[in-house]
């Protein structure tokens, strides 16, 4: 596990999108279908990265969709001004023609996250209405939304961390250090009023890359039973939970701070919500595949992946 993320995030969000520019910028084409099959291969990925979950943008820098995006229109100048291929079509059965024919495919494939991207902002039912579950500063949503083209959780949780000045959420690549991470020591706070009917505070951190997986609580965490739905705050530091269970906690009270602990690649705070009440506890199988989870609102808004939010 300690290699497999980063290697998808590096061939995914920088390796891919750089060499479809590169080609874009180099390809010598015959053919004007066969340069609009590379450009239109180059537009679709760099327009899916920017914004679904396959784009680790907190990881290797939130300024790289811009970029790419500006390389993109530099290069359509600059081929303009080179000038078209005199033919249109390619050779049938040419380099070119079956190069081509791949590119279609390849652009048709990625194209496939669009609808669900366009839908990453409708939810069904009614939302629950929650406060900023984060003090402390500008924070950014890793991945969250309606369906799984942007929230790897496939329902409506949030995973939230924070950036440093350069858009980063950690000083280096996956550093093993948890004080290089913004968001590891930030304050949690109470969402909702409500009671506090789960806590856990003695799970060690872990390291970044080394999650728990057999952890379907959320490592160190605080559930509150609020207008009669359950809300999860999860991956808290060990020793710096706040509440017991039984508390009457307000909203914006102090609930933690934010940790590495549970099922987690790298500091972050996991919030989901269900109704009714629940624990989300597997021992007793009261897991959240058996709770009806709901969509939230953060301050007034449905968060989704790239949102970000201060307080």
């Amino acid at each position: 596990m300690s290699f497999v993320l980063p290697v998808i995030v590096v061939g995914f969000d920088l390796i891919l999108p750089i060499a479809l520019l590169l080609w874009a910028l180099n390809t010598r084409a015959k053919s004007g279908l066969y340069l609009a099959s590379i450009l239109l291969s180059t537009a679709v990925v760099i327009a899916i990265l920017a914004k679904s979950i396959v784009g680790f943008w907190h990881v290797v820098g939130t300024f790289w969709p811009a970029v790419y995006l500006v390389a993109f229109a530099l290069i359509l100048i600059l081929r303009v001004r080179r000038g078209f291929p005199a033919s249109w079509l390619p050779r049938r059965w040419s380099r070119e023609f079956f190069v081509m024919a791949a590119n279609i495919l390849h652009a048709s494939f990625w194209a496939l996250m669009i609808p669900p991207l366009l839908q990453a902002r409708s939810y069904e039912g009614t939302a629950l209405n929650l406060s900023s579950p984060l003090r402390g500063g500008e924070f950014y949503v890793t991945f969250g939304g309606a369906n799984t083209s942007v929230n790897q959780h496939g329902d409506y949780a949030l995973d939230i961390g924070k950036l440093n000045a350069f858009g980063f959420s950690a000083a280096g690549f996956f550093p093993e250090d948890l004080q290089k991470y913004p968001a590891f020591g930030a304050d949690i706070i109470a969402p909702c009023t409500g009671e506090v009917i789960s806590t856990e505070n003695a799970r060690p951190n872990r390291r970044p890359l080394d999650p728990d997986g057999e952890d379907r609580t959320g490592g160190n965490h605080v559930i509150i039973f609020c207008d009669a739905h359950s809300v999860q705050l999860a991956h808290m530091q060990a020793g710096t939970v706040a509440v017991s269970v039984g508390d009457q906690v307000s909203a914006g009270q102090l609930l933690g701070k934010v940790g590495n602990s549970g099922n987690t690649m790298q500091p972050h705070l996991h919030i989901n919500a269900a109704r009714g009440r629940y624990l989300f506890v597997r021992s007793d199988e009261r897991v959240l595949t058996s709770a009806q989870t709901v969509p939230f609102l953060i301050d007034g808004r449905f968060l989704v992946k790239g949102d970000s939010f201060s307080n």
